[in-house]
């Protein structure tokens, strides 16, 4: 198989470096996501461009409750928008973030400042994101995102669902990030424990 997926010119193998996927001419880029870390999760937003397009504030309704893990009454800070790779034009997510109103005040930095929006809450409030919960699904893009996307309405899209907890538990932030399925990987390393 792999004999074969390198005449196809798909995969490239080095001696001592192991195959790895070699991108079509002509096909857009693969976006691969390795995050082992919050750290990590921090180098990421750092070397990638968000670029907001609408934020408000909004109070939860049963369905947006749900869909956050929440309680319907609670007021959340919706930004959403899109982020850009270094040097490419086509974004490789669509981002839809909602802080908790005790930390609305983010807002005004968010697509302004470089990082990932939870450390933005942790210098402004002085709260620390001891936890991190991802969740990955695959969903359909909704019609007003796939064009943006460059897929059509419909198409499948890897959504990655990120909750961040403050020390006390408490829910900060919950980011949703669709991506295309065809240009997305995501990558875990496991240690063994010592």
């Amino acid at each position: 198989a792999l004999r074969q997926l390198r005449e196809d010119g798909l995969v490239a193998s080095r001696q001592g470096a192991g195959s790895t996927v070699v991108r079509k001419e002509g096909a857009p880029p693969l976006y691969v996501h390795s995050v082992g870390s919050i750290e990590e999760l921090v180098q990421y937003a750092e070397a990638t461009r968000y670029q907001p397009e609408t934020r408000r504030v909004l109070t939860a309704d049963a369905a947006l409750a749900a869909r956050l893990g929440g309680l319907p009454g609670n007021r959340w800070l919706k930004v959403e928008g899109f982020r850009y790779a270094p040097g490419e034009a086509l974004p490789f997510c669509w981002t839809e973030v909602y802080v908790n109103a005790a930390y609305a005040g983010v807002g005004e930095l968010v697509g302004r400042r470089a990082g990932p929006i939870y450390a933005l809450i942790e210098e402004m409030y002085g709260e620390r994101v001891t936890e991190i919960e991802q969740t990955l699904r695959v969903a359909a893009a909704p019609a007003e995102v796939a064009p943006g996307l460059g897929i059509e309405p419909g198409s499948a899209v890897v959504e990655l669902r990120r909750a961040y907890r403050v020390a006390t538990g408490e829910l900060a932030e919950i980011a949703f990030n669709l991506h295309p399925a065809e240009r997305f990987s995501y990558s875990i390393t496991l240690r063994r424990r010592r």
